[in-house]
């Protein structure tokens, strides 16, 4: 199934900047108040999120809002067709530290694997904030 989506394989909306865009912010939206984003990475068929869900709000809950609402906003206002995303989701719970770096490695050289050119996706990590804050 990796391989797949690496080499393009689906629908790759969000390859444009503006839905893109849209994912982003919602990912961000609840950020230290639902959940801790920690990185994720919009590719231009998936994406993937590595974070914390902040109790009393389980998992379910946080990705039907992140694929409600951006579903509606793209297909209200950017035309794209429905369904925006698949019902299932594809989720790790992570069982140690070393199982974590390594999943964040993985997020982040994800588009470097798949080959993909700058502008076609979107990365996002709180451990590269951080360290520009500095």
């Amino acid at each position: 199934m990796e391989r797949l989506l690496d080499l393009g394989y689906g629908s790759c909306r969000l390859k444009d900047p503006d839905i893109r865009q849209v994912v982003n912010t919602a990912l961000l939206f609840f950020n230290g108040e639902r959940y801790k984003m920690d990185t994720f990475v919009i590719m231009p068929n998936h994406v993937h999120a590595l974070f914390l869900p902040i109790p009393p709000f389980p998992l379910e809950q946080i990705l039907h809002s992140w694929k409600s609402y951006t579903a509606h906003i793209l297909c209200k206002e950017l035309g794209c067709p429905a369904p925006v995303w698949q019902e299932e989701n594809w989720d790790t719970l992570m069982r140690s530290h070393k199982q974590f770096l390594r999943f964040r490695h993985y997020c982040r050289r994800n588009p470097e694997k798949a080959k993909l050119l700058e502008g076609s996706y979107s990365l996002w990590s709180e451990v590269e904030l951080q360290a520009r804050r500095l």
